[in-house]
Protein backbone atom coordinates (compact mmCIF):
# COMPACT_ATOMS: atom_id res chain seq x y z
CA UNK A 1 0.00 0.00 0.00
CA UNK A 2 1.31 3.40 -0.68
CA UNK A 3 0.10 6.82 0.24
CA UNK A 4 -0.18 9.77 -2.10
CA UNK A 5 -0.28 13.39 -1.82
CA UNK A 6 -2.37 14.75 -4.55
CA UNK A 7 -3.62 18.12 -5.26
CA UNK A 8 -3.99 18.97 -1.17
CA UNK A 9 -6.01 15.52 -0.35
CA UNK A 10 -4.50 12.85 1.08
CA UNK A 11 -5.54 9.47 -0.56
CA UNK A 12 -4.39 5.84 0.55
CA UNK A 13 -3.86 3.52 -2.73
CA UNK A 14 -5.29 0.32 -2.42
CA UNK A 15 -2.76 -2.22 -3.72
CA UNK A 16 -2.85 -1.94 -7.09
CA UNK A 17 -2.91 -4.71 -9.36
CA UNK A 18 -0.56 -5.49 -11.84
CA UNK A 19 -1.52 -7.45 -15.26
CA UNK A 20 -0.01 -10.28 -14.19
CA UNK A 21 -2.10 -10.46 -11.10
CA UNK A 22 -5.33 -11.61 -14.08
CA UNK A 23 -4.46 -15.33 -15.85
CA UNK A 24 -5.08 -14.74 -19.74
CA UNK A 25 -7.64 -16.48 -21.13
CA UNK A 26 -6.91 -16.83 -25.11
CA UNK A 27 -7.84 -19.09 -28.08
CA UNK A 28 -7.76 -18.53 -31.88
CA UNK A 29 -10.63 -17.24 -34.23
CA UNK A 30 -10.70 -15.53 -37.91
CA UNK A 31 -9.53 -12.14 -38.32
CA UNK A 32 -13.06 -11.27 -39.25
CA UNK A 33 -15.04 -12.82 -35.97
CA UNK A 34 -11.88 -10.61 -33.60
CA UNK A 35 -12.74 -7.77 -35.46
CA UNK A 36 -16.48 -8.04 -35.07
CA UNK A 37 -16.37 -9.31 -31.25
CA UNK A 38 -14.42 -6.03 -30.36
CA UNK A 39 -16.29 -3.79 -32.40
CA UNK A 40 -19.78 -4.97 -30.83
CA UNK A 41 -17.96 -5.14 -27.37
CA UNK A 42 -16.83 -1.17 -27.69
CA UNK A 43 -19.95 -0.55 -28.95
CA UNK A 44 -21.97 -1.82 -26.07
CA UNK A 45 -18.84 -0.27 -23.52
CA UNK A 46 -20.33 2.66 -24.81
CA UNK A 47 -23.51 2.33 -24.30
CA UNK A 48 -23.36 1.20 -21.07
CA UNK A 49 -21.09 4.07 -20.29
CA UNK A 50 -23.28 6.65 -21.01
CA UNK A 51 -25.96 5.63 -18.55
CA UNK A 52 -23.60 5.70 -15.53
CA UNK A 53 -23.57 8.12 -13.39
CA UNK A 54 -19.67 9.77 -12.36
CA UNK A 55 -19.66 7.72 -9.20
CA UNK A 56 -20.53 4.22 -11.25
CA UNK A 57 -17.28 2.37 -12.37
CA UNK A 58 -17.35 2.32 -15.78
CA UNK A 59 -17.26 -0.65 -17.74
CA UNK A 60 -14.24 -2.04 -19.97
CA UNK A 61 -14.34 -3.81 -22.77
CA UNK A 62 -12.56 -7.02 -21.15
CA UNK A 63 -15.67 -7.06 -18.60
CA UNK A 64 -17.96 -6.85 -21.39
CA UNK A 65 -16.25 -10.05 -23.55
CA UNK A 66 -16.57 -11.75 -19.94
CA UNK A 67 -19.85 -11.41 -19.30
CA UNK A 68 -21.12 -12.02 -22.94
CA UNK A 69 -19.14 -15.34 -22.40
CA UNK A 70 -20.74 -16.29 -19.56
CA UNK A 71 -24.36 -15.13 -20.72
CA UNK A 72 -24.01 -16.94 -23.88
CA UNK A 73 -22.97 -20.03 -22.38
CA UNK A 74 -25.46 -20.07 -19.98
CA UNK A 75 -27.92 -19.64 -22.92
CA UNK A 76 -26.38 -22.19 -24.72
CA UNK A 77 -26.60 -24.41 -22.13
CA UNK A 78 -29.83 -24.35 -21.16
CA UNK A 79 -31.46 -23.70 -24.91
CA UNK A 80 -28.63 -26.38 -26.69
CA UNK A 81 -26.86 -25.21 -29.98
CA UNK A 82 -29.36 -24.24 -33.10
CA UNK A 83 -26.32 -23.56 -35.53
CA UNK A 84 -22.75 -23.63 -35.54
CA UNK A 85 -21.02 -20.69 -36.40
CA UNK A 86 -19.10 -22.30 -39.53
CA UNK A 87 -19.52 -25.95 -40.39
Amino acid sequence: CCNLFITGYYRVMANKKLPSDYPQFSFRISIQDKDEIQSKAEKLCDKLNQSLSEEEKVFRKNEVITLALYEGLRVINSKGVKKRLKD
